[in-house]
């Protein structure tokens, strides 16, 4: 829409000038355009430039300059820059009075944004009366239920709840969520809003029944939407929605669940919001791969549409959505629906008609020696402080414990303050990669001692709350939440000084979605492929290796070393796999590990890709609003064949060797049981708050393998071809993945301690399973 904005503009400047009416309202639109997508400094300036025009030929008092000022107005809102906001809504209501009247429509718009203004800032006696006179002037023109209605009284019930109405507060947001339902679909974001609303009424009378019903579907509407919209939306706007409207809608969803912690009810049923809300922009980034693919296109090109007169009937205004325009919404969804259907058979099958899931179906899941561990990071809403705007609190981790059915009740437990935590994190992570240069020159017994005491608070923190709650268990499913993804969990210490990892066995999840998705068909699964040893070729003499402890900052000079013990490590594991699989495995060695090669895989039925991964953060000078919206996608990956050639002519066809996370979903691995990432660090990716640590590991999986192997760190290439050798003996005796990794890691910890008389987690810990079991 920017685009063709700004070309719409373009034209009328060369033909009309910059000072025609035409241009202003172009300016206009293109201003729009920039505040949807979150550039409001160049909204602001867009805006100011339309509005001098407008009052240069129309003058300072007609409807057009009035609306200039409403845009001005509804942006400031968002950038909570609320005394700006009020001054803006105040001139066009003012304009709007003078020209077309008190009572007119247009009046009753600015009523409205200025009745909300008052209300975000507390003042509620003036937001009484601007609302009130809102709610009037719609009744009067469009009718007591119409959507112009509904918009007002979704306001009018969260300001008599401020004001200690709860009655009148409750009639006014139910009435709201009637009318939004009946002609804009129980789905809308705006019924999604109403809802939550509501649940705060509920909340502030203590009807815990009722706050948590209500905010279930609250959730279920917003999960609903965000599975039919994020797809659609460009890079930048889809992180934007995530950033901003889904992280508020998210947070407080979790914060009803830990205010009611105690609630079982509210428990199971906050349980399922978390489970739903992770992870789900990096399922839109796959669903958008897979909506690229050129087999999908007739489908895509109906779907988008369909999407379009969706949401031109469900956004319209002004008027009361009429029984034929409620039918012609329905029949548009049914068809929606069968193209979705149409869609999925052609992809990774996670879709589904619905993509709600249950608790009760993900309880269903969690093997019996089993319990998931849940974690959500967020800044807790306040449901009782009205004298705060924001109204949350600092940033805390929180898990939900979920165990099988029949064993007990979901319980909520808070761990701690996050930045406290992350920080911990980080230092431990450090601590982890010194101690590597310091085993070689003081011991390692010595240093694991150390590490054991550095190492005591950070589990007392993440473990304490916890590990009461899993003494019955023999595997713990961990789905963490930002820089907890980057822990090395096994390595943390029981409240009996034992590594976690002695006492159980641990595999991760995204969300626990996967867990819930059918098994894939199989009838199509090849043989395994390894790829081993690429010949990255030769570097230039300037190039900084990839393989130094230094973090990878950026590719642009950047070469990648030869892997010794690569070639070794795929010829020790072929034999284990082919007894695994009982198929011939095929081997890619030095240029034939080039991308082209896995761009051409099609569902291995085991993938190992012993080579360099890497991610690269954005820049310190790129800018928060850089950081926040790049694809992560983007930003991870894994080097293959003529890497260090990547800037070459030769490379200009797409096949530079730097295999990035996005080209990975767009590749056939659907049923693949296991990828092995036997390389550095291909565990760490973009830390994002509710889609975890989205990188190589994510890719995969959104590519439709079931189990990813990753590291956290880089790790000796010796000490990984053992523990690689070791995983794949134990699959070949026909344990579970799960078993498999936790048995090697066993071995190495034993072998390490018979040798040396000690064992560092550097060498047994880096290595983590993500997927099914």
């Amino acid at each position: 829409a920017e685009r063709l904005f700004r070309e719409t503009l373009d034209v009328r400047e060369k033909l009309l000038g910059k000072d025609a009416i035409d241009t202003a309202v172009s300016t206009e639109s293109l201003a729009g355009a920039r505040h949807d997508l979150g550039d409001y400094d160049g909204a602001q300036s867009l805006y100011e430039e339309s509005l001098a025009v407008k009052i240069r030929i129309l003058g300072g008092d007609h409807l057009e300059v009035s609306n200039v000022y409403n845009a001005l107005g509804l942006l400031n809102d968002d950038r909570r820059a609320f005394d700006v906001a009020e001054k803006f809504h105040q001139q066009s209501l003012t304009i709007r009075e003078a020209v077309a009247g008190p009572n007119s429509a247009t009046a009753g718009v600015s009523l409205h944004n200025l009745g909300s203004v008052k209300l975000q800032t507390g003042q509620y006696a003036e937001a009484d009366q601007y609302l009130s006179r809102s709610l009037q002037i719609s009744e009067r023109i469009y009718g007591k239920d119409s959507v112009d209605v509904a918009q007002t009284l979704r306001l009018w019930g969260s300001l008599k709840a401020e004001q200690g109405k709860p009655e009148e507060a409750r009639e006014a947001l139910e009435r709201a969520v009637r009318i939004l339902k009946r002609d804009l679909g129980k789905d809308h974001p705006r019924v999604a809003d109403a809802l939550q609303r509501l649940t705060e009424v509920f909340v502030r009378q203590g009807k815990i029944n009722e706050a948590v019903s209500t905010q279930d579907a609250a959730a279920q509407s917003v999960r609903r939407h965000l599975s039919h919209v994020l797809p659609a939306l460009s890079e930048h706007a889809r992180q934007k929605y995530l950033a901003e409207d889904h992280a508020v809608d998210r947070e407080k969803a979790l914060s009803l669940g830990l205010l009611f912690q105690d609630s079982p009810r509210a428990a199971i049923f906050s349980a399922g919001w978390l489970m739903n809300g992770k992870s789900a922009g990096t399922e839109a980034i796959a669903e958008a791969a897979l909506l690229s693919a050129p087999e999908a296109a007739p489908f895509v090109y109906e779907l988008r549409s369909v999407r379009d007169q969706i949401s031109a009937l469900s956004l319209r205004s002004g008027s009361h959505v009429d029984q034929q325009t409620r039918e012609k919404l329905a029949a548009l969804e049914t068809q929606q629906l069968q193209l979705q259907q149409k869609i999925s058979a052609l992809g990774l099958g996670h879709r589904r008609a619905d993509p709600w899931l249950t608790t009760g179906e993900l309880l269903s899941r969690i093997p019996v020696d089993s319990v998931m561990i849940n974690i959500a990071r967020f800044r807790p809403h306040d449901f009782q402080n009205s004298n705060d705007p924001d109204r949350r609190q600092d940033a805390r981790y929180v898990a939900w414990i979920i165990p099988p059915v029949g064993f007990g009740d979901v319980r909520i437990v808070e761990i701690g303050d996050a930045r406290v935590i992350d920080k911990a994190v980080a230092e431990l992570r450090e601590r982890m990669l010194a101690d590597y240069q310091r085993i070689r020159t003081g011991g390692e017994t010595t240093v694991e001692a150390e590490f054991r005491n550095s190492a005591a608070e950070l589990s007392k923190q993440l473990l304490g709350p916890i590990e009461e709650h899993c003494s019955e268990v023999q595997e713990l499913i961990l789905s963490p939440d930002g820089a907890l993804w980057t822990v090395p969990w096994d390595a943390l210490l029981l409240s009996d000084g034992r590594y976690l990892i002695e006492k159980y066995r641990t595999r991760y999840v995204l969300s626990g979605r996967e867990l819930v998705y059918p098994p894939p068909d199989r009838s199509l699964i090849t043989s395994p492929v390894v790829f081993a040893s690429p010949d990255f070729g030769t570097p230039p003499s300037d190039a900084a290796a990839a393989s130094e402890d230094s973090p990878l900052r950026s590719l642009e000079n950047t070469f990648f070393a030869p892997l010794n013990a690569s070639a070794a490590e795929a010829a020790e594991i072929k034999p284990g796999l082919e007894q695994l699989t009982r198929e011939p495995v095929r081997i890619l060695l030095g240029e034939d590990a080039t991308e082209a090669a896995f761009k051409s895989l099609h569902r291995p039925r085991i993938l190992v890709l012993s080579t360099h991964g890497f991610f690269t953060p954005v820049p310190d000078n790129a800018g928060e609003e850089a950081a926040l919206y790049r694809n992560p996608l983007q930003q991870c990956g894994l080097a293959l064949a003529g890497a260090n050639r990547r800037n070459s002519a030769e490379a200009a066809s797409g096949n530079d060797g730097i295999l990035t996370g996005l080209e990975i979903v767009g590749t056939d691995l659907r049923g693949t049981e296991l990828v092995v990432l036997s390389a550095c660090e291909t565990g760490l990716g973009s830390i994002q708050v509710g889609e975890g640590v989205v990188g190589l590991r994510h890719s995969f999986q959104l590519a439709g393998v079931q189990s990813v192997l990753s590291s956290l760190w880089q790790v000796d290439d010796l000490e990984t071809a053992r523990l690689m050798a070791e995983i794949v003996r134990e699959l070949a005796g026909g344990v579970t993945k799960s078993e498999a990794v936790h048995n090697a890691q066993l071995a190495r910890i034993k072998s390490r301690r018979e040798r040396f008389g000690a064992a560092h987690p550097f060498f047994w810990a880096a290595f983590t399973l993500t997927g099914s079991h």
